[in-house]
């Protein structure tokens, strides 16, 4: 059962009003998270505003797909999980892909390279060493790739953490 108070859409005003207006625009709903979220809509805008940048980069919707499932794993965050999946199908992984991306594998040597350095940093909180730099490197990940999978790693802890917090009820 969810911690925090649930600020409904249909109840919504000012700038919460807005935001879930732009969030039934494009997801056709609020989903529970952003319901709870809610309770400081800067927080909401802050988590699309790391999105929108990051769709600007060099990773793929789908790269990104795969790393927010693997962090998402890896913190056993079964909101983000389902989230991630439904996004991920809909920006064309696999179901094969999407099973491989929660286990932190991927059949193109590049994505593999990733999800294992994403893994990393998840398990060791950060502390990769030059040498784990130097193999994503060397499988052909740039220097704005890595900063790209760091922000979209730590955009994933937002909600994962958020969720455990708040033990969000899973609706996807």
């Amino acid at each position: 059962m969810a911690t925090l108070k649930k600020n409904e859409p249909n109840e919504a005003k000012g700038e919460l009003k807005e935001i879930y207006n732009e969030i039934e625009k494009d997801v056709g709903r609020v989903p529970n998270i952003f319901q709870y979220l809610g309770n400081f809509p800067g927080s909401i805008s802050a988590y699309f505003a790391i999105g929108k940048e990051l769709e600007k980069g060099k990773l793929t919707a789908k790269q990104r797909e795969m790393i927010a499932l693997a962090v998402s794993q890896k913190n056993n965050c079964n909101y983000c999980l389902a989230a991630h999946t439904a996004i991920g199908k809909s920006v064309g992984l696999s179901p094969e892909v999407i099973k491989e991306a929660k286990s932190g594998n991927a059949e193109d040597g590049k994505n593999r390279a990733i999800l294992s350095f994403v893994q990393a940093i998840v398990e060791k909180r950060g502390l990769v060493t030059a040498e784990e730099v130097q193999s994503l490197q060397a499988a052909g990940v740039d220097d704005q790739e890595i900063v790209e999978i760091h922000l979209t790693i730590v955009h994933t802890f937002f909600t994962n953490y958020f969720n455990h917090l708040n033990d969000t009820p899973v609706d996807f």
